[in-house]
């Protein structure tokens, strides 16, 4: 997938190096003309065809902008200063490009000057400074009016809002302790818990580790995680981890024992006739063959098994009314497995894929505190996971 995608980057990028100050003027992209034009134009500032796109492109792009702030300011909305504010801040931004260049003239073939190209340059700082204190004035007026009101998301927009002014002034009135209220009002406040509905008594250890289930921590950003009830919280939602099943198998060992044999060469015997003399061949060299005998060994695999199993639900719960809103089911297993093949004979006796398969010892036990904590550990990964995707419901 990376590989399209960079493809895709690289022909975008080199489709925009490409790009003529013309094409992108004709496209309504004034400001990339604008700087294409400007850099050519401080290279060479007699080029007549960069001077016309220039010249074209800035006063297409002053007069719409323009035009956009009178309608805007008519409109009256109050929520418009910010696109304002950014309107003129782009107005003053292409006059500081064009700004460095050179007088730029328009001549006819034989380089006489028909006249000279006039960007009408002003300064903007007034109307900037205006329109950035009434849109900082909105948002926090705004913003206030939406904590009155009160509720999480109110307090989340509010906090957007009160971003905004901050970016703006960063010493604006008392912004500082509005967005601290604003952004405590618009938390979620979780309490994580552990409930044990087993008749397994388990410590306290593994019962804290098992909360530890928290994205990213303990915090994200409009969701606060406790592990403990924390004084002077009042909870929104309960996450709830109710343990109903914990089971330990019991310890299984199994013993197969298998036997292979094999003939092998031991050493060489001399052929007799009838009489019991060693035959010669034609060459008068005693005639002898291969003495074989048979060679045996045994196997015992040894199979151990051992097996945990943790298993209930995991509730979010409306801590207002103790409501359930969702429940999801858990379950984590943790196994012991361990074969041991131990020879006893002639290991030359065996195959090729049985003496692939030998070594190992049997092992001990793990006990069963251990494996439950495994399995727990499993579990708990299992609920982070369904918490990450579920967040929703926590907002």
């Amino acid at each position: 997938m990376r590989k399209p995608l960079i493809l895709l980057f690289l022909t975008a990028l080199l489709w925009t190096a490409c790009s003529t100050s013309s094409s992108l003027e004709r496209k309504g992209r004034y400001d990339e003309s604008i700087s294409k034009s400007v850099k050519a134009l401080k290279k060479n500032a007699s080029k007549q065809k960069e001077i016309l796109v220039i010249e074209k492109a800035y006063t297409e792009a002053m007069e719409r902008d323009s035009l956009r702030i009178l309608f805007l300011k008519k409109e009256g909305r109050p929520d418009s200063w910010e696109q304002i504010f950014s309107l003129y801040s782009d107005m003053k931004n292409r006059q500081n490009k064009v700004r460095p260049l050179p007088l730029l003239r328009i001549t006819d073939k034989n380089f006489k000057t028909l006249r000279v190209v006039n960007f009408h340059l002003r300064s903007y700082d007034e109307e900037i400074i205006q329109s950035k204190q009434k849109a900082a004035d909105y948002y926090y007026a705004h913003a206030l009016n939406l904590m009155e009101r009160g509720g999480r998301q109110n307090g989340r927009d509010a906090y957007e809002e009160l971003s905004r002014v901050k970016a703006f002034y960063s010493d604006y009135k008392d912004i500082d302790t509005q967005l601290n209220k604003a952004e405590a009002m618009g938390i979620s406040y979780v309490l994580l818990r552990v409930k044990n509905n087993t008749h397994t008594v388990i410590p306290q250890d593994l019962e804290d580790d098992l909360l530890k289930i928290a994205p990213g921590g303990m915090n994200e950003r409009w969701i606060r995680y406790y592990s403990k009830e924390a004084q002077g919280v009042n909870y929104d939602f309960i996450v709830l981890i109710n343990l109903r099943q914990i089971d330990v198998s019991p310890e299984s060992v199994r013993e197969h024992k298998m036997s292979e044999s094999r003939e092998v060469q031991d050493g060489w015997q001399y052929v007799k006739d009838a009489r019991g003399n060693v035959m010669k061949d034609s060459l008068g060299n005693d005639i002898k063959v291969p003495k074989t005998k048979v060679i045996n060994c045994d196997v015992i695999e040894t199979v151990q098994n051992k097996t945990a199993r943790v298993g209930g639900t995991l509730d979010f719960i409306n801590a207002a009314n103790n409501a359930l809103l969702r429940s999801f089911p858990l379950a984590a297993d943790s196994k012991f497995e361990n074969n041991a093949l131990v020879p006893f004979g002639n290991i030359d006796a065996l195959s090729p894929e049985t003496r692939k398969r030998l070594g190992g010892q049997p092992l001990p036990f793990p006990n069963d505190l251990d494996m439950i904590h495994q399995a727990c550990s499993h579990l708990k990964d299992l609920s982070k996971s369904i918490v990450v995707q579920n967040d929703n419901i926590l907002n």
